[in-house]
């Protein structure tokens, strides 16, 4: 049977992703799609060249799609896929400074299955049509903050990101990508 490191069985991952993904849609996407997307709205590729990454890792690829859904809600999705394995992180949220639940594909199944809400939220705050500001928290401390931004040609993505107490910050350059996600590799047995 597959699994993930931690050994939580592949297919049950997979179940309990799709439960809760069924459980919130509904009441997300039932709302009319907004006439006006925002700037952010698309897929987008990190450009590794012109981002300033901590400890990079060779072969790594990051996706992030932004997906308007109306009513003033954003799914928001992020892939990761390195030497180490994939992982993806989804949201639906508001710009309205409110905290909403972050699902992880490493928590998933793991909260999930012990009855238990993600540790983790984010909140997100437009500060203009290009730009807004972001706050990720574990367990209600702040992990992460910074700001979004779109150019003016809506080509790329900067995000600048910096955790409390530390001086330094990372900076992540994305590109405006038209082709779909790669398919994420299979998860390996053990």
């Amino acid at each position: 049977m597959r699994q993930y490191r931690d050994g939580t069985p592949f297919r049950l991952a997979c179940a309990v992703c799709v439960v809760v993904l069924g459980a919130i849609a509904p009441s997300i996407v039932g709302a009319q799609a907004d006439s006006g997307n925002t700037p952010f709205v698309g897929l987008w590729k990190l450009n590794p060249e012109k981002s300033h990454l901590r400890n990079p890792a060779g072969g790594l690829e990051v996706y992030r799609e932004y997906e308007n859904q109306g009513n003033g809600w954003m799914f928001h999705t992020v892939v990761t896929v390195s030497a180490r394995g994939a992982n993806f992180l989804f949201a639906a949220a508001r710009y309205d400074g409110r905290q909403y639940p972050v699902w992880d594909s490493r928590l998933l199944g793991l909260t999930v299955s012990a009855g238990r809400r993600t540790p983790r939220t984010v909140e997100f705050d437009r500060i203009s049509a290009h730009q807004f500001r972001w706050t990720d928290r574990t367990d209600g401390q702040e992990t992460q903050g910074g700001i979004c931004t779109v150019s003016q040609d809506g080509r790329t993505l900067t995000i600048t990101a910096k955790a409390p107490g530390q001086s330094r910050t990372i900076e992540q350059v994305f590109d405006r990508v038209s082709t779909p996600m790669p398919a994420l590799p299979a998860a390996r047995s053990g």
